[in-house]
């Protein structure tokens, strides 16, 4: 009998992903193929048989035909079973989504081929994001070039063959046509035509960015902004700074963030200003710098890192100052809140206590300036968020074990008050972020040697708790850092209370923990962050090696095992990065673990 899709299962409530899935299920069985094999026929490659799991399991709710053509192919499935799924599905597929698909076939192709090139381990849940992202990129990149407007018949024409040549995917193309089109407005020189001019140029920049040619789209965007400059200064300078807001903030919600290109684009537009003529606009470039900055000493190395802060902490001053002369209070509040958090930041990197009191004075003073003005309340969270993080970084840089236990007070209470501001201004990002602060504070402070069992027990409970409020808060795919930070802290005191758990329930607590360093492992790769990994890696070898101390034999030996891997993983990874002292911790714990197996061997 032939397998019909969703056969014995509630079609009201599967999705086209579960139904595909157990129609790939009913057909590898009907064939005889394990997944190894049926991953072996489709991919060529043992490795891909995480995709067909996937599948199977209904992990991947939409699956495109892109990443799943070769499954299709290789079992002999047909266009009529397909559409039997697609009607039995419960969700509509996204409409720009299968619109892109079918007209960036070509384009989303060689995307494909590249992402998997640069990712041979990825599954098919990450190259369905990867594909859906750039298939939306290109809708919305299609729409903008559809969008712009022309009075003359050459630059449309120039303008459709750009569309096309970016359904094929032939970004040189685009960005020929495109420049040909430039060419061709020049003609003209009103402020009218000039702004066509630097639409066009803009859309260039749009098209390397989706491409990842970043050196490239900082040259067209600077070039956009600059056709402004002997026509109207102002829209030149706005343009520079809203070029530069889409860049950070897509960075922000980026796995592999380039927030060079805003910095660069802003330096160009604080270059051509006059902090006397317009202070307003000086200050913002300054602010919007710290900012930058700020984020990206986060991945940048050591001597690096310090350099962008000190720069960072100097934007920040600069926009404090001028903002105070133009009495403009939000602006300049929001400017201190700036100037607190990089000398919070450089206070953690140099473990200075010095530069941390310098920054719990700054949030000390802009609270009480939020404080006496209600219009300021939405920066009161922000404010509050930040002198938490000054104090505990400040008592990490000299710490004084008598005051630990007000230490920790005091912090928990800032957090809990930028909670209760995130609640008035509805928040979402300061809400999250103050649960992942408070979830790790909660569970260091469990672990504190003055804390009763019963009461570090409830600890790590609101610990866990604050973590899940974060993960709900902050969505996989919109948010992926922030996602991974919770799920990261959550496993660190899931494990830690299933060290304290009784036999009953510290398996569970084992597994949770498993979970949630895995999720953050997928976001943390060995590619986009390699210390962090490998320091997962041992985590998880930690859990399975105080896992073998609680089981019998048989299952002890299995934990041994994969213990040792993990660990082994970590060292591998650790020397790589030239983290010796990851190397040394890693290569004890291995030691012991043998000693452990060798002694469960004797044993029997």
């Amino acid at each position: 009998m032939r397998p019909t899709c969703g056969k014995n299962a509630d079609m009201n409530e599967s999705s086209f992903g579960a139904l595909l899935g157990q129609l790939v299920y009913a057909k590898r069985k009907t064939l005889g193929l394990t997944q190894l094999q049926l991953a072996e026929d489709a991919f060529g490659t043992a490795g891909k048989t995480r995709r067909i799991s996937e599948l199977e399991s209904g992990q991947v709710a939409n699956p495109h035909a892109k990443t799943i053509d070769p499954i299709i192919v290789t079992l002999g499935i047909s266009e009529v079973e397909l559409e039997e799924c697609a009607k039995a599905a419960v969700s509509e597929p996204d409409s720009k989504l299968s619109a892109a698909y079918s007209e960036a076939s070509e384009m989303l192709d060689k995307l494909a081929e590249q992402f998997d090139n640069s990712n041979p381990d990825a599954s098919l849940a990450e190259l369905g994001e990867f594909l859906d992202a750039k298939a939306k990129e290109y809708f919305d990149l299609k729409e903008k070039i559809g969008a712009f407007e022309s009075p003359d018949r050459e630059t449309e024409a120039l303008i459709e063959s750009a569309k096309s040549a970016l359904e094929r995917g032939e970004f040189s193309s685009v960005d020929n046509l495109l420049c040909e089109a430039e060419e061709v407005q020049l003609k003209s020189k009103t402020l009218e035509q000039v702004g066509k001019q630097a639409s066009l140029r803009k859309l260039r920049g749009d098209a390397h960015f989706l491409s990842g040619n970043l050196p490239k789209c900082f040259d067209m965007y600077k070039g956009a902004a600059l056709y402004f400059e002997h026509f109207d200064v102002d829209v030149m300078l706005a343009t520079f700074q809203e070029l530069a807001r889409i860049v950070y903030e897509t960075g922000r919600r980026s796995l592999e963030p380039t927030y060079w290109v805003a910095e660069k684009l802003l330096e160009e537009a604080l270059s051509r200003s006059n902090a006397n003529q317009d202070p307003e606009t000086v200050g913002g470039i300054h602010y919007r710098l710290s900012l930058i900055l700020r984020n990206q000493h986060n991945q940048q190395v050591e001597g690096d890192r310090e350099s962008s802060l000190k720069k960072a902490t100097d934007h920040a001053r600069n926009a404090a100052v001028i903002f105070s002369r133009s009495n403009q209070n939000f602006e300049q509040a929001s400017a201190q809140i700036s100037l607190g958090n990089c000398l919070s930041d450089t206070a953690s990197l140099k473990g200075d206590a010095e530069i941390g009191s310098q920054a719990i004075v700054v949030f000390e003073e802009v609270k009480k300036t939020i404080s006496a003005d209600s219009a300021l309340d939405p920066l009161m969270g922000h404010a509050c968020g930040g002198l938490a993080a000054a104090i505990m970084r400040t008592f990490a840089a000299n710490p004084i074990p008598s005051q630990e236990k007000e230490t920790h007070k005091k912090a928990v209470a800032e957090y809990e008050e930028a909670l209760a501001a995130a609640v008035r201004n509805s928040d979402h990002e300061i809400w999250g972020t103050s649960q992942i602060n408070l979830g790790r504070l909660y569970s260091e402070i469990a672990m504190l040697d003055d804390i009763e069992h019963h009461e570090a027990q409830f600890l790590r409970t609101r610990s866990i708790s604050s973590f899940l409020a974060a993960i709900e808060t902050y969505p996989e795919v919109q948010f992926p850092q922030p996602f991974a930070e919770a799920h990261f802290g959550m496993a660190e005191t899931l494990f830690d209370h299933g060290l304290h758990a009784e036999d009953s329930l510290f398996e569970l607590y084992f597994m949770r923990a498993i979970h949630s360093f895995t999720q953050a492992a997928e976001i943390f790769t060995e590619q986009t962050d390699p210390q962090r990994w490998a320091h997962i890696q041992c985590r998880l070898g930690s859990v399975f090696g105080n896992h073998a101390r609680r089981a019998n034999s048989d299952v002890a030996k299995h934990d041994l095992e994969q213990a040792i891997s993990y660990f082994e993983e970590g060292v591998r990874v650790f020397g790589l990065c030239g983290y010796t002292e990851g190397v040394k911790s890693s290569e004890k714990n291995i030691g012991l673990l043998k000693d452990e197996q060798e002694r469960l061997n004797c044993g029997q």
